[in-house]
């Protein structure tokens, strides 16, 4: 059965506005769980867990993210979620490997 995503995507904004971020990104999910390769909605997701102190779920998310990206093609995206997912997590050995062969690609270091 099709969801209606753009009710989803009020109710969600409308919780977002009222600060209950948590009903917001269960809202979040369920378009994901519609959409598993919106790519942009994993990003916003993981903004999300930042705002409510969960680091590990966000890093996950942005991780899930930047490998989209990746593979389908949009390096400099990739590059950017996945400098995120680094900036919270730089032990993760993954993004920052990840990150730097992006760098690498892009020209963005030599």
């Amino acid at each position: 059965m099709a969801i209606d995503r753009s009710k989803i995507q009020r109710q969600a904004d409308a919780h977002m506005a009222a600060g209950k971020v948590e009903r917001a990104i269960d809202e979040l999910l369920k378009l994901l769980e519609d959409n598993p390769r919106d790519h942009a909605m994993m990003n916003r997701i993981g903004d999300a867990y930042l705002q409510i102190q969960r680091e590990p779920e966000a890093v996950d998310m942005f991780k899930r993210a930047a490998a989209g990206y990746e593979r389908e093609g949009f390096s400099s995206r990739a590059a950017a979620v996945f400098k995120k997912a680094h900036r919270h997590a730089p032990e993760d050995e993954d993004a920052a490997t990840r990150l730097a062969e992006l760098y690498r690609q892009t020209n963005l270091i030599k």
